[in-house]
């Protein structure tokens, strides 16, 4: 945390600073601590994040090894370094990275072939509550995810993010969710959706 602290302060205009990514191998693919220790090393140096600070922890919460990584988005010199359309450029990484190495696609056969069924959201084909709700709900239910990043990490693939809000209202807290969708450049499109219109799922 201290690190992270003083690496924020060369650069205070970065609002999102830290960057949170799981890489989740296949239960197929018997990898070593060392191996996967590897595979994060030169996936980070790959995504441009080589020379960063950042901590590597393995996970086994569920039915297969994965691993969290947090690092940080402002370099040594104080500059930012580019995250536009960071999703996108990981999930190529990692698609590489199963070719080069060999290794599964992570998921049961039938969650990819639903999965690549899916469409991105279409704001000009209208019916866009409906194209996000269907997208985020499988996406929602398909894939376990820990943390609201982590889940807009994978709904942006779809043209979709989930926008966190708080604040007091007469008198009264509240805290909830907005489902909105983007276009292509990753820009916010439309008017974003209360998760409570969605359904229950989606908060």
């Amino acid at each position: 945390m201290e690190t992270f602290d003083n690496q924020s302060a060369l650069n205070e205009r970065v609002k999102e600073p830290v960057i949170h990514i799981s890489l989740n191998p296949s239960p197929q693919d018997e990898l070593t601590e060392g191996q996967l220790a590897s595979l994060a090393a030169e996936f980070m140096e790959k995504f441009g994040y080589g020379r960063q600070p950042y901590l590597v922890y393995l996970h086994t919460d569920i039915d297969r090894k994965h691993l969290h990584i947090v690092s940080h988005r402002v370099r040594n010199d104080g500059q930012k370094i580019d995250y536009y359309r960071e999703a996108h450029r990981a999930m190529a990484i990692c698609r590489e990275m199963e070719q080069k190495y060999g290794l599964h696609p992570p998921g049961k056969s039938d969650t990819r072939q639903e999965i690549a069924a899916l469409r991105k959201v279409d704001y000009p084909a209208g019916d866009v509550k409906e194209q996000v709700k269907r997208t985020a709900r499988t996406l929602i239910e398909r894939y376990n995810v820990r943390s609201l990043p982590e889940l807009n990490t994978l709904l942006e693939l779809y043209n979709i993010r989930i926008d966190e809000v708080k604040g007091v209202q007469n008198g009264e807290a509240y805290h909830g969710l907005l489902y909105g969708a983007l276009n292509d450049a990753g820009q916010r499109v439309g008017t974003p959706f209360k998760s409570s219109r969605l359904g229950e799922t989606f908060g």
